[in-house]
């Protein structure tokens, strides 16, 4: 008997034709949630609160206080800030001197590749002065929205406070793909005797001089699970 080895590839495609994309489960359906250029954003307009607050709160749901890289997020910050009807004066941004005087990073340890500071900032100015209960650093970034949109360094402390945004990165979801290998093996045979079974079929000869021929597939099957994060092999027999 000689084997035939016969390879056949098949591609499943499973789920849908195209990835789509989501925030963090527990805001993406807030009507105060925006995306834009690959993160969600909520505006936390009624949250009044010191910016180390802000942050804190922030970070507990998977996010951090807004980073702003581009003139274009920072025109989507605005006009959100108009939609949503903000009657406030500034919100808290992600950025601040806290480790290093001057050296101003996000929370994300990011540098600054954009900013708007206002005429004269950051100034420090309430560093410069000596307060009843000592000094007081201008540590942490506002952006005022009634002020074009310009940054101002001001104190951290829990007498200034201002609503804030978080920032989240948006989970992709993207299709899962199977690939199944199939490999079927033919087997040819001829017989002599008149009752032997011939492999595993059920057929039986009836003359010494018939030639019989069957075949038995023997299917052995690897797929492929792709996921977002990580590829696994899985073999079905």
């Amino acid at each position: 008997m000689t084997p035939m080895i016969i390879p056949v590839f098949v591609s499943v495609i499973a789920g849908l034709a195209y990835g789509y994309s989501v925030c963090p489960e527990h805001i993406h359906a807030a009507p105060n949630v925006k995306t834009y250029n690959g993160h969600c954003y909520e505006f936390q307009l009624f949250q009044i609160v010191n910016w180390n607050r802000a942050e804190h709160d922030c970070n507990r749901k998977g996010g951090h206080v807004v980073e702003i890289n581009s003139r274009g997020e920072q025109e989507f910050i605005l006009s959100t800030l108009s939609f949503l009807r903000f009657a406030g004066d500034g919100v808290w941004i992600g950025l601040n001197d806290v480790k290093q005087e001057g050296r101003y990073l996000w929370t994300t340890g990011d540098t600054l590749s954009y900013s708007n500071w206002g005429p004269g900032q950051p100034s420090n100015s309430y560093g410069k002065r000596r307060f009843i209960l000592g000094h007081v650093e201008e540590d942490c970034v506002v952006m005022l929205y009634r002020d074009w949109g310009h940054w101002n360094d001001v104190t951290c402390e829990a007498h200034f406070n201002n609503p804030y945004i978080c920032e989240y990165s948006i989970h992709y979801n993207r299709p899962t793909t199977a690939t199944t290998t199939t490999t079927t093996t033919t087997t040819r045979a001829t017989t002599t005797s008149s009752s032997k079974p011939v492999t595993t079929a059920t057929l039986k000869t009836t003359t010494s001089t018939q030639s019989v021929r069957t075949s038995t597939a023997t299917t052995t099957t690897t797929v492929k699970v792709t996921t977002a994060k990580y590829n696994q092999w899985i073999t079905l027999k």
